[in-house]
């Protein structure tokens, strides 16, 4: 069994005792994936790149609650979409259904609904790459050693694909 880890703030999982693999990996940079023990979501149709783009963008907007009205602009840009209520309401459907295959004993409800918007649920087990490069960029610019300074910079080049 591999170590039980915490979290702290930036994105950080800083609930209770996980295994590593037990965490959602999520991959910003490059091609998008999430990933954890139980499940790998990977892109196979356009429906799901619809499911991708609303999770990409709850993912990266994480500390935000987003309404209903924003989503549906970013998602189903000018009348390209008849109902966008609907429609929305039905993609959160789905990728909530989507999300449940990571957490196969239903403890995790990723997608929030709070006070008419949505929001991702800052709970939910979760290593965002994004936020790691953020950090490690502010690490390495208010670091004084060289050594240590590179040492940052090397850990966020790597994570940026």
């Amino acid at each position: 069994m591999q170590k039980r880890i915490y979290f702290d703030a930036q994105g950080w999982y800083k609930g209770g005792a996980l295994t590593l693999d037990e965490i959602l990996k999520i991959q910003m940079f490059g091609e998008f994936s999430i990933s954890n023990k139980y499940y790998n979501m990977v892109s196979t149709t356009s429906n799901s790149m619809q499911v991708q783009m609303l999770l990409s963008y709850l993912i990266a907007n994480k500390d935000t609650k987003v309404s209903k009205q924003k989503l549906m602009e970013i998602l189903w840009p000018g009348d390209t979409c008849n109902k966008p209520a609907g429609a929305l309401r039905n993609l959160v459907y789905r990728a909530r259904k989507e999300m449940a295959n990571f957490f196969p004993d239903g403890s995790e409800d990723c997608i929030m609904l709070v006070q008419n918007a949505y929001v991702w649920n800052p709970q939910t087990p979760c290593q965002i790459d994004i936020y790691e490069f953020e950090m490690y960029c502010n690490l390495a610019q208010r670091e004084e050693n060289p050594a240590k300074r590179y040492e940052y910079s090397q850990k966020a080049l790597d994570l940026y694909k």
